[in-house]
């Protein structure tokens, strides 16, 4: 299945912030069980934003990367502006691939593999730049879907808040 979507949001008709957030996303889903009789789910999503500043951003309106719903094998707000000299982040692009396989059926519990690419700027989407990846095990328990992440970042630099191990509740996807 396909699923798209885009927002648009403007802030300035009162109060002090003054600024316009736009975003959009994809998301395809294949299952091959159809196809191959075999039971394999392959996920991409993408998704892009743009914060445009005109005169005043507020703080909690830039964009941050990391963590299990942007680039896995980053600490959640691994590129934030308080981790860095810039004031907001006004340009994010992300990209997640998955591939996913029964593990417990009976249980509801699936395992997969990933890879998640990730670029965040103040004037440019390719200032910071990186991929992760790893194996994740997925479990749709009682409370809700539950991710257990073990991820590796691919490209980290010196500074870079990793994670080689993230817990999620609520679905990626």
């Amino acid at each position: 299945g396909i699923s798209t979507g885009a927002s648009y949001e403007i802030a300035g008709l009162s109060g002090d912030a003054k600024f316009d957030k736009a975003s959009v996303y994809f998301k395809y889903f294949y299952g091959f069980n159809n196809d191959f009789d075999f039971d394999a789910i392959f996920r991409y999503k993408t998704s892009a934003k743009l914060l445009i500043d005109k005169g005043m951003i507020t703080e909690g309106q830039t964009f941050y990367l990391g963590g299990p719903r942007s680039l896995r094998g980053y600490q959640s707000y691994a590129f934030s502006p308080e981790d860095s000299s810039v004031q907001a982040y006004k340009k994010t692009f992300t990209n997640t691939f998955e591939l996913s396989f029964p593990l417990i059926p009976s249980a509801k519990m699936r395992w997969g593999l990933f890879y998640d690419y990730g670029m965040i700027g103040e004037n440019d989407f390719t200032d910071i730049k990186r991929a992760g990846t790893g194996a994740l095990v997925e479990w749709i328990s009682p409370v809700g879907p539950l991710q257990f992440i073990f991820s590796k970042a691919l490209d980290a630099q010196d500074n870079d808040k990793t994670s080689s191990f993230e817990f999620s509740l609520g679905t990626s996807f």
